[in-house]
């Protein structure tokens, strides 16, 4: 099983693994198949882990080493059995729903895979696994992955943490152009340069994107606060001018605003709660 992700998504999953709190069903929307079925496979990896939550996914313990060689009894790959490539009612009802009612075998959850659900699953179908989703059992998760999730049914996305992958496009390049702002302004002087980097963060969308490109950087900048060099050189201001419990704090800050976006909060007033943020914890002594 390849589980291999790059850092900017593994940054976009830390509220959630912070947290520790597994949510009944998790969305990985965009970028490419492969993305996605990595993506996929690690939080299945992290579900499953035997390991204390600081160390999930360790990929060491029983659990892990199962996972990765595709034997463990408590992940479950939906696939469509017929020519139509399509997940049918009758695997939902005969398959599926009947696994939800018996508990975990090894780990402490039952994953349940459902790839590519933007074109497996038909509006039908989608209804069949409304209720389960609605009214989960115990320790169960999830996962779909999805090209376009506004396929999905919105009862399906309103039950649901959705993360857009990223793509490699012309949206990457610019949410690593105003990453790269904010970080200026974050060390800037003047307080308008991080307002006016925060002014370009215009929908909820454009955050979940930015963010984690934001705590990347900063991740490596703790590096170089602590004697190693980046050849990226808002990476070494950031590492030299700000301390290394800062850029901590400010990591720890990322989380929790990627936390506030998945919440029904006024744009405008997360844009205003993003730069307070971000400047308190850089000016605080």
């Amino acid at each position: 099983m390849e589980y291999i992700i790059d850092e900017k998504t593994k940054a976009l999953f830390h509220p959630l693994m912070n947290r520790n709190r597994m949510p009944q069903a998790v969305i990985l929307n965009g970028s490419d198949e492969n993305t996605r079925t990595n993506a996929a496979n690690f939080l299945s990896l992290w579900a499953v882990c035997s390991e204390e939550p600081s160390k999930r996914p360790c990929t060491y313990c029983k659990n892990c080493s199962k996972a990765i060689n595709d034997s463990h009894p408590d992940i479950f790959r939906v696939l469509p059995e017929n020519k139509t490539k399509t997940i049918s009612i009758k695997q939902i009802r005969d398959y599926l729903i009947p696994q939800f009612s018996i508990i975990p075998n090894e780990s402490d959850v039952k994953v349940f895979i459902i790839p590519e659900a933007d074109k497996t699953l038909k509006t039908d179908t989608q209804d069949a696994l409304l209720k389960s989703i609605e009214e989960p059992p115990q320790n169960i998760l999830f996962i779909f992955t999805t090209e376009n999730v506004n396929i999905l049914l919105p009862t399906i996305r309103s039950r649901s943490q959705i993360f857009n992958l990223s793509s490699g496009s012309k949206t990457d390049e610019t949410a690593d152009r105003i990453a790269r702002d904010i970080l200026s302004g974050i060390i800037s002087h003047h307080e308008s340069d991080l307002l006016f980097a925060c002014s370009d963060l215009k929908t909820k969308e454009i955050i979940k994107e930015v963010i984690p490109v934001v705590s990347v950087y900063l991740s490596k900048a703790l590096s170089v606060s602590v004697g190693n060099r980046s050849d990226d050189e808002i990476i070494n201001k950031i590492g030299k001018k700000v301390s290394k419990l800062k850029i901590i704090g400010l990591i720890d800050a990322c989380d929790e605003i990627l936390l506030k976006a998945e919440t029904n909060i006024n744009q405008n007033i997360l844009n205003t709660y993003i730069c307070m943020t971000l400047r308190r914890i850089q000016w605080r002594k």
